[in-house]
């Protein structure tokens, strides 16, 4: 009987099978999209709007045109009360629903594209020129020392290639201002502060702050601020609006200043216990409670006067340390009540042995 002669394998080129899986990969990722635009379509939150909405909408745009070419017009430069400080910290309180394009561009050309984002500007003509342009949607003023450390040390970022960075250490800040001579983050305050001559450039380097709302001071009135709105200039009460945010109650930072506080008046508590003299052995915990809370204040104030990178002296971190001290000397007065109870009945033990 004759052999059977093998038949050949169909041969497939490998493209053709590169192309088939991808082809299916694109039918599977595309049914995907179809199904998910289906159900957002079917969804509770879809809502059609009405030919009236879009009306409406349209009538509150033209008529910001129109508010915004009268305010350029009839309210002159000196209508602003400026103080003796060139610096103005600037945020956006109010949405895109009712805002003409031109005051979207002009809000855009001071960084100001999202609700609650602030940025620091230097006052001079045009910018007044465009915040009388643009008052209805923001809310300007003084920032005084302090909060602008708050926010550079707490909500600061950079821009590197397009990127935001955080500044979370002086390298980030030399290696975009070195030629400038800004070569820390104390530098950058200190720029910002007085507005120097590399405001510009620091400015440019410096991301739009993103704020979180402030409870209680910003309910989304146009009107001015001197009028009982919330737009408009506040003078020195931008101050007041919470920019100091990010201190809060329970944070890392606390732990840590409970901790330190407890460890201090333990270890000092206990060094006071053991000396040989009277007067310190009988108030061990005051004085384990004393040099704690002296350690606390000395650290705030180091903050204060810029030793340390912070945003310098907070009222919360002292009653961190507070607290981590009343914490201590609590578990320390048990442990000696606990200890002073324990020493009699080993007195009266050596006794019986002796006697024994």
């Amino acid at each position: 009987m004759a052999e059977e002669v093998p038949q050949p394998l169909n041969y497939i080129p490998e493209v053709i099978l590169k192309k088939r899986k991808n082809n299916e990969e694109w039918a599977i990722r595309r049914k995907l999209q179809l199904e998910q635009k289906v159900k957002r379509l079917k969804s509770d939150n879809f809502v059609i709007k009405k030919p009236e909405q879009f009306i409406r909408e349209y009538r509150d745009k033209e008529m910001d045109l129109v508010q915004m070419k009268q305010r350029g017009k009839n309210r002159s430069r000196r209508a602003f009360v400026m103080s003796d400080s060139r610096l103005l910290f600037v945020i956006r309180i109010g949405g895109k629903s009712d805002m003409h394009p031109r005051t979207r561009k002009l809000l855009y050309s001071l960084r100001l594209r999202k609700i609650f984002n602030g940025v620091f500007v230097k006052a001079d003509a045009r910018i007044l020129e465009i915040l009388q342009k643009v008052e209805p949607f923001v809310t300007y003023g003084y920032p005084n020392l302090k909060s602008i450390k708050d926010l550079i040390y707490k909500k600061g970022a950079g821009k590197i290639d397009n990127q935001r960075v955080p500044l979370t250490s002086n390298e980030v800040v030399e290696q975009a201002l070195g030629q400038n001579g800004i070569l820390c983050l104390e530098d950058v305050v200190t720029e910002i502060a007085n507005v120097g001559p590399h405001f510009k450039e620091v400015t440019s380097f410096l991301c739009p702050f993103a704020l979180t709302k402030p409870e209680k001071a910003l309910q989304g009135k146009k009107k001015r601020f001197l009028d009982g709105g919330d737009s408009g200039n506040r003078e020195d009460h931008i101050n007041e609006l919470g920019m100091e945010e990010g201190d809060d109650w329970i944070a890392p930072d606390k732990l840590y200043h409970i901790l330190f506080c407890f460890f201090i008046t333990i270890i000092f508590s206990f060094l006071a216990e053991r000396t040989r003299y009277p007067f310190i052995h009988r108030r061990s915990i005051w004085v384990g409670s004393i040099i704690s809370l002296a350690a606390g204040a000395a650290k705030e104030v180091a903050d204060e006067l810029g030793f340390f990178r912070s945003a310098g002296a907070s009222t919360k971190d002292a009653v961190a340390d507070v607290f981590g001290t009343l914490i201590a000397a609590l578990a320390f007065s048990l442990y000696k009540s606990s200890f002073i109870h324990r020493r009699p009945d080993q007195s009266v033990q050596a006794k019986v042995l002796q006697m024994v």
